[in-house]
């Protein structure tokens, strides 16, 4: 999971994308998979915040599969905050079956998890 910060055309800087336009910044399609699901978007309003996110799921044979959310949370960075900080306060694991480990980018904070003898993230 990863949570960043998109700059997407000409939409207003104070604003959160419109569903729409949120679910164009996924791929419609990743090589040796196909998609499992409707794609979804929503704005999503909480008294004053909102934020828009979507989804987008793929499967492949041996039971593989990819979900992509994305989330943003331009109008309410205080649900962005909680979401990184709690990325911070989970231990780090890198060992011989597992990986757990904080995923730090320009302008991008997440959280990677990689189990290695199931090769599934």
């Amino acid at each position: 999971m990863i949570g960043c910060t998109l700059v997407a055309g000409a939409q207003p800087v104070d604003e959160v994308l419109q569903p729409e336009k949120i679910l164009k910044l996924i791929p419609d399609r990743i090589r040796e998979f196909y998609p499992s699901a409707d794609p979804q978007s929503k704005l999503i309003k909480l008294g004053t915040l909102r934020y828009t996110m979507a989804e987008k799921s793929f499967s492949a044979s041996r039971k593989l599969s990819i979900k992509i959310l994305l989330f943003d949370y331009k109008e309410a960075p205080i649900m962005y905050n909680q979401v990184t900080r709690k990325w911070s306060t989970f231990t780090t694991i890198e060992s011989d079956s597992l990986i757990l480990r904080p995923a730090k980018m320009n302008d991008c904070t997440g959280w990677e998890s990689y189990n290695v003898h199931r090769k599934n993230s």
